[in-house]
Formats: C-alpha cells, structure tokens, sequence
C-alpha cells in the first residue's frame, strides 16, 4: 500500500465527511417521515371535527401537546388511535 493511500488526501477527508453527513441526514429524514404522516392525519381528523383549517388544526393539536408537556407525535397518536376507538384521550 502507498503511502497515498495510508493517508487520504484533505479532498478524501472533505468528501468523507460530507457522506457521513449526508447519510445522518437521510437517517434523520427516514425517522421523521411516520411522525410527519402521524401529525398530518392527526391535523385532519381534528380539523374535521371541528370544522377548521388545516393550520388552525395544527395550531391546537401543538396546543395541546404543550398544555400537556407531551410530545406532539404521542398527542398525534392519542388522536388517531381515539378516531380509530383505539383507546380515549383521557385514558
């Protein structure tokens, strides 16, 4: 082996580094996406039920994840799985 390529170059250390970031970043996008779905059918089934927009739906669900000092995906959850008569808000 060359002492080339013992030692990368600072161009091989920059493009390194560059992958690994971009594949944290995927790994973050993939984790994200069934919490970003959760919220959205949560967002519609409260905007329905009250008969609001989407954004005002939103609004109160992240209100309600405060009020509780919830996570906004397990206040989403709770949502759906109440819609779905899974289990009720309060219990």
């Amino acid at each position: 082996m060359s002492s080339d390529q013992q030692h990368p170059t600072t161009d091989e250390q920059a493009l390194r580094q560059e992958l690994a970031e971009a594949q944290a970043t995927l790994r973050q996008l993939r984790s994200a996406m069934p919490t970003n779905r959760l919220i959205g059918v949560a967002t519609g089934i409260i905007a329905e039920r009250l008969r609001v927009t989407p954004e005002r739906a939103l609004d109160t669900l992240v209100r309600a994840s405060q009020n509780d000092n919830r996570k906004l995906r397990d206040v989403a959850m709770d949502v759906v799985n109440e819609h779905r008569g899974l289990t009720t808000l309060d219990g």
